[in-house]
């Protein structure tokens, strides 16, 4: 710096200070805001996972990293999580995953505004699972009357209540 636009120490600090407020402010607000809606979906019982993408960067030197929002169970507790993904360091992917509030806080300020997408994908996802439980529980349904009528072929019902004629 030139010697006639140098800022002194102490002020350089003092704007880094307030600054520093402000941001954990912002910070603890997302939190707060995230936690909420961790509350709301809670209450929906859905224990359903889905991710949906928030960034990825392009293959340099074939490494790919990708960045994922997401409502899953992570630690034993649902919630809407954060998942970074890189690819191509070695044979297997490595995954990190956090609750959304442990996350590195550029991840967070990342993925905050891809909510509504997530919710949209949380609903899709949850329709789809419906349907296919519905479809096995009717197949089993059908499976168990076949083995049902099978068995009641093979071994009449008798009763353990004693007869009339033993009563007397």
């Amino acid at each position: 710096m030139s010697q006639g636009t140098s800022v002194p120490k102490s002020a350089s600090f003092e704007g880094l200070t307030e600054t520093s407020k402000k941001v954990n402010s912002a910070t603890k607000r997302l939190s707060e805001s995230v936690e909420k809606m961790n509350e709301a979906l809670k209450k929906l019982n859905l224990g359903v996972p889905v991710w949906i993408e928030v960034c990825g960067g392009s293959p340099d030197d074939h490494i790919v990293e990708t960045q994922y929002l997401g409502y899953a169970k992570h630690k034993g507790k649902w919630g809407v999580c954060i998942r970074f993904v890189v690819e191509g360091l070695g044979p297997e992917d490595e995954e990190t995953v956090w609750h959304f509030d442990s996350a590195p806080r550029d991840m967070r300020i990342n993925a905050a505004g891809m909510f509504s997408k997530l919710l949209v994908a949380l609903n899709e996802e949850s329709i789809k699972q419906a349907q296919l439980m519905e479809e096995h529980a009717t197949d089993i349904d059908e499976l168990t009357e076949a083995v049902a009528e099978i068995a009641n072929r093979a071994h009449p019902r008798f009763s353990l209540r004693p007869s009339k004629m033993e009563a007397k």
